[in-house]
């Protein structure tokens, strides 16, 4: 299990992989930040996800800890999210939506991908990815700017 040890006032958080692991973030140079705190699988203990660098074009790397007991705390998910949201279920289980443009420079056309908790394999997997489209928004800008 992973040791964390959340440094409030720095905002920051430390990580400490389990022993014997040759676990490593993919930049060690960058700081750890906390992102969310919360009860992401509805077990009545605070988990947090965590920003661990390697941003860019506005996603960064993210992994969720959840906590097992005191500040030991597993791995179940690490990957790239932006435009990040957070939903709950009827059962308190969070749900993690991340959304980005299908196509650069076309904010009309929006990829949204879902990852859900899988409780058999205690990790968070990709349960939907589809593409957004708002046609009639985008007929509207493409109108504006032929009239304009």
């Amino acid at each position: 299990m992973f040791i964390l040890n959340e440094e409030s006032s720095e905002n920051s958080v430390r990580i400490i992989p389990p022993k014997n692991s040759d676990f490593e973030f993919p930049d060690s140079s960058a700081k750890a930040e906390p992102y969310k705190n919360g009860d992401f699988n509805a077990d009545g203990k605070e988990d947090i996800l965590v920003c661990v660098g390697t941003c860019g074009t506005g996603a960064c790397l993210c992994s969720l800890f959840l906590n097992q007991y005191d500040n030991f705390y597993k791995l179940v998910f690490i990957d790239y999210l932006k435009n990040v949201e957070f939903n709950v279920d009827k059962n308190g289980i969070w749900t993690i939506e991340s959304s980005e443009e299908f196509e650069p420079y076309n904010p009309f056309k929006i990829q949204i991908t879902t990852f859900k908790f899988d409780k058999s394999k205690y990790q968070y997997k990709i349960d939907t990815i589809f593409v957004y489209c708002d046609k009639e928004v985008e007929q509207i800008m493409n109108e504006e700017k032929t009239n304009g």
